[in-house]
């Protein structure tokens, strides 16, 4: 088990299920602080590897995932790995579809 995330930190949420996770920009570099230990990155080109461990979803903007039982079983990864790591879910611009997933 990692240290989970500061809930205060850059970014940092708990959803209703209890478990905390970062979403963020890529545009934007990398809070201070741990980096992920798992990440999900929705954006078409090829994201930086931060995270140890990462997945990568095409999501295109303003539209669905194209696969969407791979997204479930993505998102489905990231909820599992939450509860003992630190997630970060990130796209370009870390609104709509970071917030979305």
């Amino acid at each position: 088990m990692t240290n989970p995330w500061d809930p205060a930190g850059a970014g940092v949420l708990r959803v209703p299920a209890g478990r905390l996770g970062r979403g963020r920009s890529l545009r934007q570099p990398l809070p201070p602080g741990p980096r992920p230990t798992f990440a999900v990155y929705l954006p078409s080109p090829t994201p930086p590897a931060v995270a140890r461990d990462s997945r990568r979803l095409h999501w295109p903007g303003l539209r669905p995932a194209q696969d969407q039982a791979h997204a479930r079983k993505i998102l489905r990864e990231a909820r599992e790995c939450a509860l003992t790591q630190r997630v970060e879910t990130a796209c370009r611009g870390g609104r709509g579809r970071t917030g979305t997933a």
